[in-house]
């Protein structure tokens, strides 16, 4: 089923269309310069990317996995702290 629809057309494998054979010189430096265009952009995409990751995403990472454990996967302390006895009278009538 074919659609001529721009939107699918943008969003399809096959993006060029073939020139006719007697097409003018302005419309053949336009598919030309789409053609480049499209690959520049491509490349740069991909290219600031990889920056972005590498500049943002790595250290903050590394630093997440050096210095912190948000899944809690080590043993920590148990959170106890040791109460000496109470042996008086009074301590006993008062509970806390």
């Amino acid at each position: 089923m074919a659609s001529s629809s721009p939107a699918v057309q943008l969003a399809s494998a096959r993006r060029e269309t073939p020139l006719p054979p007697g097409a003018p010189f302005y419309r053949r430096l336009w598919h030309g310069w789409q053609r480049i265009a499209r690959a520049f952009g491509m490349l740069l995409s991909r290219t600031v990317t990889t920056v972005i990751y590498f500049v943002a995403v790595t250290p903050f990472a590394l630093g997440l996995k050096l210095f912190s454990d948000p899944l809690e996967l080590k043993p920590g302390s148990a959170h106890w702290t040791s109460v000496p006895p109470d042996t008086g009278i009074d301590d006993a009538r008062r509970g806390f």
